[in-house]
């Protein structure tokens, strides 16, 4: 809550900042940002639903390791050649939960390309506004700076 309340803080300051050049321009900065952080928001929670719809491949994982690495059972693993059937099924395990989280990331790493696309163009397109305005000598080097920094 305090990072929230802090970038909030941020936010606003900045843009008020921003608005006393031109007042559209904190919308122009701001209104793209908006869907990015929401697909951002919404990856974050696919990979939290497949940590806890695989949770069962993760308690396993760390159960065959257990029973590998114990020194209690040892002898049984050995007796019965149970490392071989182990290490399969801790593999096995594995490789279905890493298979669904790259899955998951790469629709991460896809999903926000879009916006990210439109957030550059409208970037593009304050430069390229500002570059304008620079060379008339309406906006100073100083508030072209500013808005870079914020």
């Amino acid at each position: 809550m305090i990072d929230v309340f802090r970038d909030t803080v941020t936010l606003v300051s900045l843009s008020i900042l921003i608005s006393t050049i031109v007042w559209w321009l904190p919308l122009a900065l701001l209104f793209p940002a908006f869907p990015v952080a929401i697909t951002v928001a919404k990856s974050q929670k696919d990979i939290f639903k497949a940590f806890a719809d695989k949770s069962k491949p993760s308690r396993l994982i760390r159960y065959y390791i257990s029973v590998i690495l114990s020194t209690q059972l040892v002898k049984e693993i050995k007796i019965f050649n149970l490392s071989n059937f182990f290490m399969s099924k801790h593999k096995e395990n594995f490789l279905e939960l890493e298979n669904d989280l790259n899955r998951i990331r790469k629709k991460q790493i896809i999903r926000p390309q879009g916006w990210n696309l439109l957030y550059f163009v409208t970037a593009s397109f304050v430069m390229y506004w500002f570059s304008n305005y620079l060379a008339t000598g309406e906006v100073s080097n100083g508030e072209l700076l500013g808005v870079i920094q914020a």
